[in-house]
């Protein structure tokens, strides 16, 4: 995907295999920000729309939408290899697999420590909290959790983009933790490499080119399918043995913190969640047009239904991966003491311990966010006037029944992309049927469709 050579590089981890793609639309009609256009038989993607939400490699039926990870034996150019964890992995498994079992399970392809993302969740509500005494702090506050969210907000509604928290998201502060913690132990920083196994996209955009930072705490990307996979025969073997052996974040209630209305428990009723991208957009269409319940202070955005339990990448069913969680986090909580901590599990627990609030000033330094225009018709603002102009000209002309066989998704879109210059009148099928009866245009409009979807029934009359 090639940006334009004057806007600022956006990376993404969602790729179209050509070879795979039938230019079906599925993914063109489920793309939130329309970001998705269909040209010559294939899939296309606009950099400047996307937000690695995910729903185009849902709605894909011949697997031809792929997620890029790091390759995994980066992890052994560090000697001390931590895997970063969201609880969603966790919940892959059912009770039968204790949290021993996953940790040594890690740690038998090769990582040396394994910490929870949950355990940093305690700061992060901290910091909110402290962010809303902010004299700038614009209500209702938005979470930073979710970074296709963000990159949502950026794309559709960047007037919307001072409710956001300026707060890093508990994954980065999971992982500035970690690299503390290891530090006061005597470990070398620079032998030491942060590797999150990460259950969506969006997650990966967030630590290959962060928003409101300049770089990542986080040294690489593993994909959680992938671990899952990796991992999971020797969980099965050994499952028997680890039965009951659990543990859990210091606070039971961030067992279940990456889950819908995770950040709202601790919260009074003025605070709301909801997930699902198309769910979410209509919520920010509402706070928008200022129709939201003014008594709302706080909103909860997941891009996932289910929030990351739904992850494209979570292996597992989102409905049993939440029942395992919320099983989890109704065990009683441990009462071992330090020197009884020594399997796998509570030696992490040992080393790590609870995140404490030393890091908090640290929590506050995400800058400003930026807007990322979705309709940039022109960096010269007459000419992109002018376009404007042409695309409403245009949309008096054009059926508006959004059929997408023009390769665009909704009529809306093909007026834009012919203000681009990317796209043709002639591409709309319904002015061509109803212009004229004419054979040879009739000819044409094949022509023109043939040129969109790159293949035609070979039995047409027209080929004939």
């Amino acid at each position: 995907m090639k940006t334009h050579s004057k806007r600022p590089f956006f990376h993404h981890a969602l790729r179209i295999n050509k070879n795979k793609c039938i230019g079906c639309t599925h993914c063109m009609r489920t793309c939130p920000t329309d970001a998705i256009r269909i040209r010559g038989g294939k899939a296309s993607v606009n950099p400047d729309k996307c937000i690695d939400c995910g729903m185009c490699m849902i709605s894909c039926k011949h697997d031809a939408i792929i997620v890029e990870q790091d390759d995994f034996q980066r992890i052994f150019d560090y000697k001390y290899r931590v895997a970063l964890v969201p609880s969603v992995l966790m919940g892959q498994f059912d009770e039968n697999a204790g949290t021993k079992a996953v940790f040594e399970g890690l740690k038998s392809v090769g990582f040396t420590h394994v910490y929870e993302v949950p355990r940093a969740s305690s700061l992060f509500e901290e910091a909110q909290k402290e962010y809303e005494k902010r004299d700038d702090a614009e209500f209702p506050l938005i979470s930073s959790f979710c970074p296709a969210v963000i990159r949502l907000i950026q794309v559709r509604f960047p007037s919307l983009l001072k409710h956001i928290a300026l707060i890093k998201p508990p994954l980065d502060i999971a992982a500035l933790h970690c690299r503390n913690e290891l530090k006061k132990a005597g470990v070398n920083p620079a032998e030491t490499g942060i590797f999150y196994i990460s259950p969506c996209a969006a997650k990966i955009v967030a630590i290959k080119h962060p928003v409101g930072e300049k770089k990542s705490n986080i040294d690489g990307v593993i994909n959680m399918d992938f671990i899952y996979n990796k991992i999971y025969p020797y969980i099965s073997q050994h499952n028997k043995n680890n039965t009951g052996t659990l543990c859990r974040p210091a606070d039971n209630t961030h067992v279940a913190w990456e889950l819908t209305g995770g950040e709202c428990m601790n919260r009074d009723n003025h605070a709301m969640a909801v997930d699902g991208i198309h769910n979410v957009i209509e919520i920010l269409d509402k706070l928008e047009n200022d129709d939201l319940d003014e008594n709302i202070s706080f909103l909860e955005l997941r891009a996932c239904d289910e929030s990351c339990a739904g992850g494209i990448l979570v292996p597992g069913n989102r409905f049993l991966t939440v029942r395992n969680l919320l099983q989890r986090g109704n065990l009683p909580p441990c009462d071992k003491t330090d020197a009884e901590k020594t399997d796998p599990a509570c030696q992490n627990c040992r080393l790590f311990g609870k995140c404490g609030n030393e890091y908090l000033k640290e929590a506050f330094n995400l800058e400003k966010l930026q807007p990322r225009s979705m309709l940039s018709l022109d960096d010269n603002m007459e000419k992109a006037l002018e376009k404007y102009e042409y695309i409403e000209t245009i949309m008096h002309l054009l059926p508006n029944v959004d059929c997408g066989m023009c390769g665009s998704p909704s009529c809306r879109s093909l007026a834009e992309d012919m203000a681009r210059g990317v796209a043709e009148i002639d591409q709309c099928i319904f002015l061509r049927l109803t212009a004229t009866k004419d054979l040879e245009d009739l000819k044409d409009l094949y022509k023109s469709v043939k040129n969109v979807w790159g293949r035609i029934n070979e039995n047409n009359e027209l080929n004939k």
